[in-house]
């Protein structure tokens, strides 16, 4: 909406302005070279939800933020179970798996028996294999887990595979991105060439 129309009302010269004009500007201080900067303000209106993500570490803790039993219904309209988590009815659970709080698990989701999910969001249509652990972790739609692997603070992309029997911690998966069989990985990026 319109900031005047709200009852807003914005500086003329916003804050930072200049540190953006200089920032913009070329080392060699050449006014032919020089650059105007923008700063962008967004005003969120209350009760409203913002955050920045500017790196792979915020866009893990904001989907985390944002599976929280409070914020969850607030921003979705998703009502959580009595264990503060979202476990649509299309998911199936094997023997034994768990979903812990402030998780959210996406419609179709297979999850295998023993496998644990804690903190984390999962998209649509992902499957976890028998004796899997997820631990603080985004997996977007489509991502299979093979059997006994193991997850942590970790982001895999969309349609990305880890095979059997892998570690992966403090890892960025690429979308379409295949972990091979038994791969140990830590703080590494794994993506298609």
């Amino acid at each position: 909406g319109d900031a005047a129309a709200e009852g807003v009302t914005l500086p003329r010269h916003l804050p930072g302005e200049g540190y953006m004009r200089l920032s913009h500007a070329s080392s060699s201080g050449s006014s032919s070279t020089n650059r105007s900067g923008r700063v962008g303000v967004y005003l969120v209106p209350e009760g409203r939800y913002c955050a920045r993500v500017n790196n792979t570490q915020a866009f893990g803790e904001v989907n985390r933020e944002v599976a929280a039993a409070d914020i969850v219904l607030h921003l979705t309209g998703l009502s959580t179970s009595k264990y503060d988590n979202v476990v649509p009815p299309s998911v199936v659970l094997g023997a034994k798996a768990t979903v812990g709080p402030a998780c959210i698990v996406g419609e179709d989701c297979v999850l295998g028996d023993k496998s644990s999910v804690k903190r984390t969001v999962m998209g649509n249509n992902c499957k976890l294999g028998s004796n899997v652990k997820v631990i603080n972790c985004v997996l977007m739609d489509g991502v299979s887990v093979g059997d006994g692997s193991h997850i942590q603070n970790t982001i895999l992309c969309a349609g990305a595979t880890v095979q059997e029997r892998c570690t992966l911690k403090d890892c960025q998966v690429g979308p379409g991105f295949t972990v091979a069989q038994a791969s140990d990985n830590k703080s590494e990026t794994l993506a298609k060439t």
